[in-house]
């Protein structure tokens, strides 16, 4: 599902969410906490990509990275991370900065990012596919950026009863069912296997159903 005009308005808030939870925290953690935890739960996602773990040498893209920084984890040659809301994240999130040796933040849309055709050998994005203005456009540069054979991670967050109404519509332009992102993704030429993870909310009531989906480029 769709809500039309809805990308600009959205950005503003993921920006004062973003801020909000730096200074307050968010479920009960101080935001160095969150920082840690969520980088990772990120790294325990990725190493379904076992290669990954040898990529000393490769280039990995985080498609959508936010402020939370996960790239700032990962030990590989060139590491990258791309938001449209990178140009205010570097400035007030000083973390970081703590690689900046390491990790290249572009400030981008995901739809129209400035890389190489064929440039990565791992591309992974978090919760990001029901943020994006063009979700079409935005995986195609997704496939675009990551090189033949090489490996994908995407992970998101389904409409369950989560975003139909309130807040939660105000950061998310779309919803996708289980059926709507894997029509999408067969679209392009990718190779893939995913499950529903329908135990997150039986861990925890107030987490989404997020779908994980692991693959690779075939061409």
């Amino acid at each position: 599902m769709a809500y039309p005009n809805q990308w600009s308005t959205a950005q503003y808030h993921e920006l004062a969410f973003w801020r909000h939870v730096r200074v307050n925290g968010y479920d009960g953690l101080p935001w160095p906490k969150l920082f840690q935890k969520h980088g990772e739960d990120t790294l325990s996602l990725l190493s379904k990509l076992k290669p990954i773990t040898q990529f000393s040498a490769d280039t990995v893209v985080d498609f959508g990275c936010g402020p939370i920084g996960v790239p700032c984890y990962l030990q590989c040659k060139h590491v990258i991370g791309i938001d449209p809301l990178m140009g205010a994240y570097g400035h007030e999130f000083e973390h970081l900065r703590t690689r900046a040796d390491a990790v290249h933040w572009i400030a981008s849309r995901g739809e129209e990012a400035p890389l190489r055709n064929a440039s990565a050998d791992v591309v992974f994005s978090r919760n990001v596919l029901d943020h994006v203005e063009s979700p079409p456009a935005w995986v195609a540069e997704f496939v675009r950026v990551l090189r033949p054979g090489g490996l994908f991670l995407l992970y998101v967050n389904l409409a369950e009863d989560w975003n139909k109404e309130g807040t939660d519509v105000e950061l998310h332009p779309y919803s996708f069912t289980e059926a709507e992102v894997i029509d999408l993704l067969n679209g392009f030429p990718l190779e893939f296997s995913y499950y529903v993870d329908r135990q997150a909310r039986a861990r925890d009531a107030r987490l989404e159903v997020p779908i994980i989906i692991t693959g690779k480029r075939t061409e």
